[in-house]
This record gives C-alpha cells, structure tokens and sequence, in this order.
C-alpha cells in the first residue's frame, strides 16, 4: 500500500515539473504574453517567491512540519496534487490553510497575489512531499 502511495505521488510531482515545462514552453512561442507579464510583473514576483519558499522551507525542516498547502474555498485544494489523492496526502502528510485563499477576488491585485501565493504553494508542496514521505 504505501509503495503505491509514492509511485503516485512521486508521478504526481513529475506531472506537475512537466505542467511547469509546458507553461514555459507555451510563453516562449507566444512572446506577446511573455512580453506583457514576464518583463513587468513577474520577475519581483518570482524573486518574492523565492526568498518567501526559502524562509517557509528551512522553517518546516526546523519545526519537522510536513504539512501540504491547501486552498480554502467552496472545497479544499491541496496545491500540485490530483483531486483523487487528496485523502492520502491529507493522512500522509497533513495539510494547513494557504492565508488570503478564499474564493473572492475583488480586484487585479487580488488576482494577482492569488497567483503568486499558488506558485509559491505549488512549489513549497512539491520539496514538502518528499520530507512527508520519509
């Protein structure tokens, strides 16, 4: 049981890593997006996330959380993991509440911090599942 729990999830973080490849693939044919939010907005975003996943990181490994980020809303999503492995990753793991996740956008802004809190969620999940799992 537990060795088919972590071939999903071990191909569940590998389908995410090509989802992200995709992204950037699809960025680099289309320059007109890339240009828009690549040159602007994402690139203090990205430097945001990673000081932010840095600093949330060496703070689980301190504290041993290996608690998953989840969104709250009409349902919980746990972030980079497939809707039908949420129970085992809830067991396995557990999970705590992603701040400011609610289903209510009021503005770009919001939308915008929404994103840039998912990626970080996204990213934090994919480096917390393999200390879950050991």
């Amino acid at each position: 049981m537990m060795n088919k729990v972590l071939i999903i999830l071990t191909l569940l973080l590998l389908l995410s890593a090509c989802n992200e490849q995709n992204e950037r693939k699809t960025a680099a044919v289309n320059p007109v997006n890339k240009s828009k939010s690549s040159t602007m907005k994402e690139s203090p975003f990205t430097i945001e996330i990673q000081a932010r996943l840095k600093k949330a990181l060496a703070q689980a490994k301190k504290d041993k959380d290996t608690r998953l980020f989840a969104t709250k809303g009409r349902s919980v999503v746990i972030v980079g993991i497939a809707p039908e492995n949420f129970v085992q990753a809830k067991q396995l793991c557990g999970i705590k509440f992603l701040s400011g996740s609610g289903d209510v956008l009021k503005n770009a802004q919001d939308k915008a911090t929404r994103r840039a809190n998912y990626q970080f969620a996204l990213r934090y999940n994919q480096q917390i599942m393999s200390g879950c799992l050991n």
